[in-house]
């Protein structure tokens, strides 16, 4: 099962091999018990893991996510550039219905229901 990684961040491909073992490792458990094949993972490297944990807030409470992204980028404009790579993401491919972002601040990710509310 081949994952799709998108970067937040630019990393030298040396480093996003070991970053994509890593996430792998972290998420591994989790998309074997889920039976999910081909899990795509956002990843971050500056932003810490209490904004992620605010995106998947902001998403439970069925906001758009257009607007989710929105308001996180406004209130962490210091992380603006890496959380604007979420703008790339959306229903259309994240084929799943789940997205993993993982932070190498914090080494850890959180896993972000893409609900049918997400335009």
């Amino acid at each position: 099962s081949e994952a799709t990684f998108i970067y937040a961040a630019r990393l030298q491909n040396e480093k996003k091999k070991q970053v994509q073992e890593a996430a792998l490792r972290k998420i591994s458990g989790v998309t074997r018990a889920l039976n999910l094949n081909a899990p795509e993972v956002v990843v971050f490297s500056t932003v810490p893991l209490s904004i992620l944990l605010q995106l998947c807030e902001k998403v439970a409470m069925e906001t758009k996510w257009q607007d989710v992204i929105r308001t996180l980028t406004s209130q962490n404009s210091r992380y603006r550039d890496e959380l604007s790579v979420l703008n790339e993401v959306s229903r259309n491919n994240a084929r799943t219905g789940v997205l993993f972002c993982y932070t190498l601040h914090n080494d850890a990710f959180v896993m972000v229901p893409l609900g049918p509310s997400i335009q």
